[in-house]
C-alpha cells in the first residue's frame, strides 16, 4: 500500500527536478508537467501561474516558455 504523503512528496520532488532541468526558451504544457510529476491538474495550474507571475515563465495559450534570467 502506498502512503499518500510519501507519494505527494515524491510528486513535488519530481516537479522540482523537472522545473530545474528547464533552460531559457524551453516550452512546457500543463499536461507535460502532470505526466512528469503525477500532481493534480489544479496544482500544476497554480504552480505555473505563480511562476508566470514571478516572470520565470511566459504563457501563450496552454504553453509556458521558460524565460531568461533577469539581467541587470
Amino acid at each position: 500500500m502506498t502512503n499518500n504523503g510519501s507519494r505527494n512528496g515524491q510528486s513535488w520532488a519530481r516537479l522540482e527536478a523537472y522545473l530545474a532541468s528547464l533552460h531559457p526558451g524551453d516550452v512546457i504544457t500543463v499536461n507535460d508537467t502532470i505526466e512528469n510529476t503525477d500532481l493534480a491538474p489544479e496544482t500544476v495550474h497554480i504552480v505555473l501561474a505563480a511562476l508566470t507571475k514571478a516572470n520565470l515563465f511566459e504563457r501563450s495559450g496552454d504553453r509556458f516558455t521558460r524565460r531568461s534570467a533577469i539581467s541587470l
